[in-house]
């Protein structure tokens, strides 16, 4: 496991060179602001960018009035539902849809026991979405609007405190900020196993290509 850098990270994705990611710093008069960085894998560097060449990146294929119709177009993923539909994920259970001219067609909440879903992922019509205070993994459908399963619950360990989910080859990879572990979720059968485990809290698991990413409390690592 390599360490490639540390910082108070609100949001990275994947581009064609390297990684692109917004984090939080201190200025000099004490005052927080966001910086927005890229990195380039291959030369090993990184270069401050301006707001506006974030949201190039990030929104890339969408309509520009899309980060302003968001208002909060850093702290979330976004994800095609459909050619003409999109979402917006937050990390407190909200969701916004939009059009690909930037139009906010509706919003929605993801909550379970009135707890608030972490960082959710989508698969045809459907969400998973971990609860942190709950221990718990839900499924919400997009067609029904409503909670239709879930695994684990507040008294059992097969998650503690799941922070993020995301989804590859047929698997959650579920992130769990209390244990250290990744669990994986087999999307057939449901069953939860171990995938990973660290010495910290991890609150993010993606892959870019067979390359795997692992977000830790001390910084993001390659595996």
């Amino acid at each position: 496991m390599q360490k490639l850098f540390n910082a108070d990270i609100l949001d990275i994705f994947f581009t064609d060179d390297g990684l692109v990611y917004a984090s939080k710093e201190i200025l000099e008069n004490g005052k927080e602001a966001i910086s927005f960085i890229a990195y380039d894998f291959e030369i090993d560097r990184f270069r401050k960018i301006p707001v506006s060449e974030y949201i190039d990146f990030k929104f890339s294929g969408y309509d520009y009035n899309i980060s302003k119709n968001l208002i909060d177009f850093v702290t979330c993923k976004i994800r095609r539902l459909s050619p003409t539909e999109n979402i917006a994920i937050y990390g407190d259970g909200k969701l916004k849809f939009f059009d690909n001219d930037g139009n906010i067609t509706k919003t929605s909440v993801i909550e379970y026991n009135g707890n608030e879903a972490g960082y959710s992922e989508v698969t045809e019509n459907e969400i998973w979405a971990p609860i942190p205070n709950g221990n718990t993994v839900v499924n919400y459908s997009l067609i029904h609007n409503r909670i239709e399963m879930r695994i684990g619950s507040k008294n059992e360990k097969a998650f503690s405190k799941p922070t993020d989910v995301s989804i590859y080859d047929g698997c959650l990879y579920v992130c769990n900020a209390a244990s250290f572990k990744i669990n994986t979720v087999g999307l057939n059968s449901y069953s939860v196993n171990e995938y990973a485990i660290f010495n910290e809290p991890v609150y993010r698991y993606f892959r870019n290509g067979q390359d795997e990413f692992v977000l830790l409390k001390s910084g993001l690592f390659v595996l």
